[in-house]
């Protein structure tokens, strides 16, 4: 049996677009994660 789900599959996909987004922008991988963390609220 697997481990429920902590978010729903939209909050994923946006977190996901974000994170690509600030990437391809130029913003660090580490920088992209902790921004997306912290505009989501995770």
């Amino acid at each position: 049996m697997s481990a429920p789900r902590k978010f729903d599959s939209e909050t994923r996909e946006r977190a996901v677009r974000m994170y690509a987004d600030r990437v391809r922008d130029g913003e660090s991988k580490l920088a992209a994660r902790r921004k997306v963390g912290e505009l989501l609220g995770v």
